[in-house]
């Protein structure tokens, strides 16, 4: 199994572990049940291709994203190390040039919020 789909898998297990788990306060609570579900689907949508165009097309305009939440969201550390490893890579790469204008916006529009 690719690293990716391993990924993939051990996020949604993580995921189903929670919808039962009322150590992290997601049980019972309708809007994180919402998120995960919706997670969940997505998850098992990026498997493949055709899966993930059939989720496109058929609920993505379904969706409330005023209930979403990102796997970072959720309580798990690796999810965030992992995020930010890979925001750090894509900052350090020279031909994607995304870094430095990203960082000075939002090192410039974080003083305004403090």
């Amino acid at each position: 199994m690719s690293c990716r789909l391993s990924e993939i898998h051990s996020a949604i297990a993580k995921l189903e572990s929670f919808k039962s788990d009322s150590r992290y306060g997601y049980a019972g609570n309708p809007d994180m049940l919402y998120a995960i579900e919706e997670n969940l689907l997505f998850l098992k949508a990026i498997r493949s291709l055709p899966r993930y165009f059939t989720w496109l097309v058929g609920r993505v305009r379904h969706i409330d994203g005023t209930r979403l939440k990102e796997l970072t969201d959720f309580a798990v550390p690796e999810w965030d190390v992992a995020m930010h490893s890979r925001l750090m890579e894509i900052e350090r790469n020279k031909r994607i040039k995304l870094g430095a204008p990203l960082r000075n916006n939002i090192t410039t529009n974080l003083f305004l919020f403090l």
